[in-house]
């Protein structure tokens, strides 16, 4: 903050320069001085600028971005469409929004630490509200510093190659990394998102992960606290999509870390989570029902086909084929076969003329037979984190892009992320035995974490497509019954000979 309105002067060291050298050269602006001579130097620009600060003043100010970066953000996202996020489907939206910008005014002017939440299904615009407040509170005022996290490592790396900026997008991890080691005495965002908040690392998986008896929760609600003299945490709630070990404990986690925590901390919620937070001061506004996207533009089509999925993947297929006959009708393909290569034809034949959309073949990490037919979700073969962003972002034609139909993305990978219509691998380690989907470990009951974190995956794999989904289902006869029981639910069968 020290630093705003002062001329920043530039000094390259050369630090393997002869020690008796004194000489200093300027090159665009920037001085290059040998170690003897960069007293000197300075001392010289302190005076011909007169540039002087105080020094414990300025090593105590807060840290800011600077306004140049921070502009060229808003301004991309303002002239241009944030490819390959959940498409606003919601109609609570603008109401949302402005329900949170309201809370974000109250904060600000009594100094209050706020915690909002905003739930929703697959679909319905969570990851683009979160962008779209934190843009927008930044450009509306001047001094509030604001920065979206997330623990979905591509989610970061897609949003950040798109945005050609790293100012908002930010790695969860990091954070809370920064945080155990040193403080993070820089972390200054009044208004901070936390993506997936019900997938917040319980105390078990950090003690595992980053040797401490904390929780993710409890750290961001410390970190809220001793950095932040007023804040609001925004934390986006999804259903039903944990897939990581520690991710099972749910919202709760949130209302145990406010206990802990010492500050006096206000709520914001919709009404299905009030029951989570007993005790604790509500704050009310006309617009609170918002907070629970649920409303889409498209005869409630997000909701359906996250409802269609949670239907499918629970054993219940009577209530996913009610679903299936509405879904389709609104134009939203499901489709099932058993040739991969008619399945690629078909994409590609689909899109051949509309260059803006994207397609591309996902699947489960943890089956193993896949890989035999020409789908490698192994570790190895499956989508890397270095890639990722050139799996979303690439033009079409390019031989890293998901329409190459080359990499398939598992669902680690896509997890908060969409295209146009994804090629679905189901892998043997969901099975039909002909009552109900088989457990993934025999050993453990039917909804231990593991469990839970396959059928997840699932849930994860199904809501990823845009205009719809193509099915694979490897024609050995161990996944016969998974081909039986998608076409019982309603998904059609793929009629394409090219």
């Amino acid at each position: 903050y020290e630093s705003r309105d002062s001329k920043v002067s530039a000094i390259l060291v050369l630090t393997h320069a002869d020690e008796n050298a004194a000489d200093v050269d300027t090159t665009n602006g920037v001085a290059i001085a040998p170690r003897a001579a960069l007293a000197a130097t300075i001392l010289k620009m302190v005076e011909e600028e007169n540039t002087r600060t105080d020094i414990n003043q300025w090593l105590s100010s807060k840290y800011e971005p600077l306004p140049t970066i921070v502009e060229a953000a808003k301004l991309f996202v303002k002239n241009e469409e944030l490819p390959n996020i959940r498409r606003v489907n919601s109609t609570c939206i603008p109401q949302a929004i402005e329900c949170l910008t309201e809370v974000s005014e109250y904060a600000e002017k009594n100094r209050k630490h706020v915690v909002a939440f905003v739930t929703g299904v697959p679909g319905a615009g969570k990851t683009f509200l979160g962008l779209k407040y934190v843009y927008d509170i930044c450009k509306s005022s001047e001094y509030v510093n604001s920065v979206y996290l997330s623990g979905n490592g591509p989610l970061v790396t897609v949003l950040t190659q798109a945005l050609h900026s790293s100012v908002f997008v930010k790695d969860l991890h990091k954070v809370v990394n920064q945080y155990l080691a040193n403080g993070a005495p820089d972390f200054n965002n009044n208004i901070v998102v936390f993506d997936e908040g019900q997938r917040a690392w319980d105390v078990h998986q950090m003690s595992a992960k980053r040797n401490t008896n904390k929780s993710e929760p409890d750290i961001m609600i410390e970190l809220c606290e001793k950095r932040l003299d007023w804040c609001v945490l925004l934390v986006l709630v999804g259903e039903g999509q944990e897939i990581h070990n520690g991710e099972n404990s749910g919202i709760a986690q949130w209302n145990t870390a406010i206990d802990k925590s010492g500050a006096a901390w206000e709520i914001i919620c919709p009404d299905k989570l009030l029951s989570v937070f007993p005790g604790k001061t509500i704050i009310e506004s006309e617009n609170r029902a918002a907070l629970n996207l649920s409303m889409s533009l498209r005869t409630h089509l997000a909701g359906d086909v996250s409802k269609f999925a949670n239907a499918l993947v629970d054993g219940d297929i009577a209530t996913a084929r009610a679903l299936s006959d509405g879904i389709i009708k609104q134009g939203f393909g499901m489709y099932v076969t058993r040739n991969l290569k008619r399945a690629k034809m078909y994409l590609q034949e689909r899109y051949h003329d509309e260059p803006t959309k994207r397609f591309g073949m996902i699947a489960s990490s943890k089956g193993r037979l896949l890989r035999e037919y020409g789908m490698d979700n192994s570790f190895q073969g499956a989508l890397g984190i270095y890639y990722v962003g050139k799996w979303f972002n690439a033009e079409p034609d390019h031989p890293k892009s998901c329409c190459a139909l080359d990499t398939v993305a598992t669902e680690f990978s896509c997890q908060g992320l969409e295209i146009d219509m994804p090629l679905i691998g189901w892998d043997n380690d969901m099975l039909w035995d002909g009552k109900k989907w088989a457990k993934f470990k025999h050993t453990e009951s039917e909804d231990s974490d593991t469990n839970t974190y396959r059928k997840n995956s699932y849930r994860v794999l199904l809501t990823r497509g845009r205009d719809g989904f193509v099915i694979y289902v490897p024609p050995a006869a161990a996944m016969d019954g998974v081909y039986s029981v998608l076409l019982n639910a309603g998904v059609k069968t793929l009629e394409y000979h090219g």
